[in-house]
């Protein structure tokens, strides 16, 4: 039985090295935008002297008027 293989050439194996890698360990955009809600909303509270409920409430209230400008 004679099998036609085509033999990568080097940047093919470079890049499916390099495309492995980051499909193993680089983390869905699904948790950096979770991790940087978060860090801001630490971040917020003490310089602006807010309560967590009131800086909520300006985040939610000003993420529903974006879409009626």
């Amino acid at each position: 039985m004679n099998t036609l293989t085509q033999e990568k050439t080097l940047l093919q194996k470079i890049s499916q090295f390099f495309v492995v890698l980051l499909q193993r360990y680089l983390p869905d955009p699904f948790i950096f935008a979770i991790v940087l809600t978060l860090v801001v909303f630490v971040m917020v509270m003490p310089s602006t002297g807010q309560s967590p409920m009131h800086v909520v409430n300006a985040w939610a209230g000003g993420f529903w008027e974006l879409p009626s400008v």
